[in-house]
């Protein structure tokens, strides 16, 4: 059977080989282009195809130049990402723009004028990175790779980070923001924030008793006995992780005692969600309101963790998390929907947070990672269902396009589990015999 199936696609490839590129055959035929190439490898040993350099049509060099040419006017590409985009070597694509150069098709200072309108922009210290690559409409990695080029020719001087650490300084001594909130007011990375707040530390222009006066919120919180943990960390608008090491803290040092403290007589009652929804149905963005959706979310993450949420909660969190706009309640979402299997909910979900201003890019690159890999999870599950219905290899990479070793890797598997039910069906037979 499979050797059929080699054959097979063997004989369109002969067929399409004077026609189209391998990389559009791979396309074309659904499989990866390793095995395109082994095929021609194959055709040619067998003279199934002539040897050397074939005839190239106008019409399909035309259609490549034309893309090549729309890409790299956008100014956001390398060559080596055009030739990833395109499928095709970046040999061809460094052709391709030279002659569409010579040509006059493109001009060849594309990159010096779009490192001048970057200089301009960045000069004025009114935009972050990635505001000037939303105006310019290109990658927030070629600005990045654009300014430091510039940089490097002291054509901009570094004097935005002095501008950045003022307003750190103000925004930490004066209107006490935590660190991710800084980040999220000047649009950068928690990362940064955190070397300038050090940096600002180690020149004295910022005071280290904000921890003290913390630990002596929490710990008067604390001692009431009415808080949680969490109730705590959402008071004061902190991580429940630094919560707990303040908690761990005051222990060893005795100013709070170590065991059981009191708990109020009254414990907090957990929300249902049909409450929930109503106060979804209200909210505003009032603070109150807020609050009681933090709460709601840190309930579920405790019954997350002990294995006690329902599938039937998974829309009101993530009607909650969308409402409460922040990383860790959308991050929460997300592993709910990948405990219970959802990547088709996940996915769309990741989709209308892609470009939330509030996520840091280390953040939003996280979930770009995670929808890839649900992407390709949410595949194989069709692919199992599909090679389980009888639907053969072929039609499933043609179907679905993913890499050929990979749904034979699958159907292998399950055939080995298909063969060990008959085994033990056939045990059992034996038994009752």
């Amino acid at each position: 059977m499979r050797k059929i199936e080699i054959e097979k696609r063997r004989e369109k490839v002969k067929k399409l080989y004077d026609k189209m590129t391998q990389s559009e055959i791979a396309r074309k035929l659904g499989v990866n282009l390793s095995t395109i190439t082994r095929d021609i490898k194959y055709l040619k040993a067998q003279e199934g195809i002539k040897k050397g350099k074939r005839k190239r049509k106008k019409k399909i060099e035309k259609q490549r130049t034309e893309k090549v040419k729309k890409l790299y006017e956008k100014g956001e590409m390398t060559q080596s990402e055009i030739a990833a985009e395109l499928q095709i070597s970046e040999g061809t694509i460094s052709k391709d723009i030279k002659y569409l150069k010579e040509q006059g098709e493109i001009e060849k200072g594309r990159i010096e004028q779009r490192r001048e309108e970057v200089k301009e922009l960045y000069k004025t210290g009114e935009m972050t990175q990635s505001e000037i690559a939303r105006k310019l409409g290109i990658s927030l990695s070629t600005i990045r790779r654009d300014i430091e080029y510039l940089k490097e020719q002291e054509e901009i001087e570094n004097e935005r980070i002095e501008q950045r650490r003022e307003e750190v300084k103000k925004l930490y001594n004066e209107h006490k923001m935590t660190q991710s909130e800084i980040a999220r007011k000047l649009h950068v990375s928690e990362g940064t924030i955190s070397k300038d707040i050090k940096y600002l530390k180690e020149q004295e222009e910022i005071k280290n008793d904000r921890i003290e006066q913390r630990r002596e919120e929490v710990k008067e919180l604390y001692k009431t006995g009415k808080m949680t943990q969490s109730e705590i960390a959402i008071k004061l608008d902190v991580s429940l992780s630094t919560i707990a090491k303040d908690i761990e803290y005051l222990k060893e040092q005795e100013k709070i005692e170590i065991g059981k403290r009191k708990r109020g007589k009254h414990k907090t009652r957990k929300l249902n969600p049909i409450q929930i929804r109503k106060l979804c149905d209200d909210f505003c963005g009032e603070p109150k309101k807020k609050e009681t959706l933090e709460k709601y979310i840190l309930d579920c993450k405790d019954e997350f963790k002990e294995g006690t949420l329902k599938v039937e909660n998974l829309p009101i969190i993530e009607e909650v998390a969308t409402l409460i706009d922040n990383y860790k309640s959308c991050a929460f979402y997300l592993n709910v929907c990948i405990k219970f299997k959802k990547f088709q909910e996940a996915i769309k979900f990741i989709n209308s947070q892609i470009s939330n201003e509030t996520f840091t890019d280390e953040q939003r690159n996280k979930i770009k990672e995670l929808r890839k890999k649900m992407e390709e999870i949410s595949k194989k599950n069709i692919a199992i269902g599909m090679l389980e219905k009888g639907e053969g290899v072929a039609k499933t990479v043609e179907l679905l396009g993913l890499p050929e070793v990979d749904v034979i890797r699958l159907n292998n598997k399950l055939l080995e589990k298909s063969q060990k039910k008959d085994e033990n069906d056939g045990m059992k037979k034996e038994i009752l015999i």
